[in-house]
Formats: C-alpha cells, sequence, structure tokens
C-alpha cells in the first residue's frame, strides 16, 4: 500500500524538506492543491528525490485539485497548468474539483483575503466536469474526480450522469467523519452507489487530524 503525505497546512518553509523526508520514507501519494500555497516548494522536493534517484516519476501518485475561482470552464485548463507550472511536472496522476460552490476570480481567492470578500458564481458542474476530461485527453491528467460533494448537493446523480466514464479512473474524494453536515448517512449510501458506479472512492484524515480545529 502506497503511503499518503497530505500537504495542507505544510508551510512553505519546511513543505521541501518535509516532501523529501517523507519521500525518502517511502511515501508514495502526495496530496497536494493550489489553494495549499505550496506547490513550488513540493515540485521542488519531488525534482529533487527524482534527480537523487530515490524514486521514479511513475512511482508517485500526486493529487491536485481545481480551486473553485477556477471552476469556470474557460479557467479548468488555467487553474491545472498553474498547478503544473508551479510543480514543474508533466502531468498529474489525480487532479479533483475541490468543492462543490464556485467563486469569481474578480473576488477574494481565499477567506484571509483581507482587501476583498468572495464574489461567489454560479457555474453548471457538468460543464465544468467536460472542462476536466479535455484536460486528460490532452494527457496533462491521468485521472479526474470530484471532492467534498454530499447527497444533498445531488452528487449522485452527477455520477449517474457520467457513469459512461466508469473505465476511467474516478476518484471521489470525501472526508469522511471530519464535517458532520457532510457525513451524515454518508458511510454506507456513498461507498454502495461508489462501488456500483466503479468509482474508486478516498478517504482524507478519516479519523482526525489535529491541525484541523475549525470544525
Amino acid at each position: 500500500m502506497k503511503k499518503q503525505q497530505f500537504s495542507f497546512k505544510v508551510p512553505k518553509t519546511v513543505g521541501e524538506e518535509a516532501t523529501k523526508i517523507a519521500i525518502g520514507l517511502g511515501y508514495r501519494h502526495i496530496d497536494c492543491a493550489y489553494i495549499y500555497g505550496n506547490e513550488v516548494q513540493i515540485g521542488q522536493a519531488i525534482r529533487a528525490k527524482i534527480a537523487d534517484r530515490t524514486v521514479k516519476r511513475e512511482e508517485l501518485f500526486y493529487t491536485g485539485k481545481l480551486w473553485c475561482t477556477f471552476v469556470a470552464p474557460k479557467l479548468v485548463r488555467k487553474g491545472l497548468e498553474k498547478s503544473l507550472n508551479d510543480l514543474q511536472l508533466d502531468y498529474l496522476d489525480l487532479f479533483i474539483l475541490h468543492w462543490p460552490f464556485s467563486l469569481k476570480p474578480t473576488g477574494a481567492e481565499r477567506h484571509t483575503d483581507s482587501n476583498k470578500g468572495f464574489v461567489y458564481d454560479n457555474v453548471n458542474f457538468l460543464s465544468t466536469w467536460e472542462a476536466l476530461e479535455a484536460c486528460k485527453d490532452a494527457g496533462l491528467v491521468k485521472s479526474i474526480g470530484v471532492s467534498n460533494f454530499n447527497h444533498r448537493q445531488q452528487a449522485l446523480q452527477f455520477y449517474t450522469l457520467y457513469k459512461t466514464y466508469c473505465t476511467m479512473y474516478f476518484c471521489i474524494l470525501f472526508p469522511f467523519c471530519m464535517y458532520p453536515w457532510c457525513c451524515r448517512n454518508f458511510d454506507s449510501q456513498y461507498h454502495q452507489n461508489s462501488r456500483a458506479l466503479n468509482f474508486a472512492l478516498t478517504r482524507y484524515v478519516s479519523t482526525t487530524s489535529p491541525s484541523i480545529t475549525y470544525y
């Protein structure tokens, strides 16, 4: 089983060294995102460990996430290419829609932006998905998926609509047991439907995380 490193809340100052150590210890799945703000440092570490022959690129599984300001179909590839450029990688192994809402790039990008607030957008996620498929077809990412969707947001209908694409690797990243407003009745229903549609299901901090204290 591949060990997994989450880069959420890893400061830029230690991101490179921490990732080098993790890869040296055998970690092969690196979970990161544009909004974490440390992909440059993570990418430097990956390239360094490839250069010193600790690992080959094909032995690593890198997960990136499309941030909410890039959800509009015309911006999806731009969001992916921003991560690729920061990482200095040719492709991502998995690229997922980070949250089931969209933000206009004219507003704040994150909640810590003090000079302006969020400007919410109304984007059809099915058109976003089609843009993600185009990125996969272009060879920029091997697998695509979604994160943090719940059935109140009609995620299952979303998956069902695209069940013809089950031959590709589809990932549903869901924070089991961390977010109570998402997890009610989740385990059995989502697990059964995911298996029926042949979608891979992964868990994020499935027990707990000492670094997350605001839920």
